[in-house]
């Protein structure tokens, strides 16, 4: 099978720069500027990826009052690679794919970790917890951005299923005095499996509900569809991506 041809192109900057640069695409995409031996002297995800290069080899027109100009290149730079996106998506991916190659993870400082939720529903009383990692892949659900959309969904999440939300170990009965004082119980808030208002298979079942819409086998009921976004899923599962673009669609 045939190598896929590589997305990006190389402007070799050499005499002229400004004439050179002209032939770069005035779209959006991502630009790497190389210095001697090909080392990466700047990497960007610009709008317009000629106004982008000009403006990092001292072409660009001059920076707004109080603003201080990028950094002149044009002493090192050797060569301008760029990529021209086709969609939101695809200009992300172009960037990812060139960042990976030159700046470790832990390097990056626009990278933040994503936050999970796990729910096991084979615990006897399973409970949702916001994790930081996705330590089991099948009880782990997201990813979420930050800690904050995390939270959102599981309010939202305990708003429609009243799973318990404290993390108390208990035997079930029906005066128990944890339950009898519990304010989640009193406002009915809570299914309340340690004052056996339901049965422990039944709990488990309303379980398996919210892992059934988290891992995206159950459509979300009215009013999470804000903060369970459609790439919401078990962390060990795999996503297709499909991006418009008129009346095509890029996958």
């Amino acid at each position: 099978m045939p190598d896929e041809p590589s997305p990006f192109t190389t402007i070799l900057l050499r005499g002229d720069l400004k004439a050179a640069l002209l032939r770069a695409p005035t779209k959006p995409g991502v630009g790497q500027i190389l210095g001697p031996e090909g080392k990466n002297l700047v990497i960007g995800r610009p709008a317009n990826l000629r106004r982008w290069a000009l403006g990092h080899l001292g072409l660009g027109k001059p920076p707004a009052k109080g603003q201080r100009p990028p950094v002149d290149l044009s002493l090192l730079a050797t060569a301008f690679v760029f990529g021209e996106a086709t969609s939101p998506f695809h200009h992300r991916l172009l960037f990812e794919r060139v960042m990976e190659r030159h700046v470790p993870r832990s390097k990056r400082r626009d990278l933040k970790p994503p936050f999970f939720l796990h729910l096991d529903a084979r615990e006897r009383f399973p409970r949702l917890a916001i994790r930081p990692t996705a330590e089991d892949p099948v009880t782990s659900f997201g990813p979420f951005r930050d800690r904050k959309a995390a939270e959102r969904a599981l309010v939202a999440l305990h708003k429609v299923f009243p799973l318990r939300p404290c993390d108390y170990v208990f035997e079930p009965h029906p005066e128990l005095p944890l339950g009898l004082g519990c304010l989640y119980a009193q406002v009915r808030s809570c299914a309340a499996p340690c004052l056996k208002r339901t049965s422990e298979p039944d709990y488990r079942g309303l379980a398996s509900q919210v892992v059934a819409v988290l891992a995206g086998g159950a459509a979300p009921p009215p009013g999470l569809e804000a903060v369970l976004p459609p790439f919401v899923a078990a962390a060990g599962a795999r996503g297709l991506i499909v991006a418009s673009k008129g009346e095509t669609a890029e996958l």
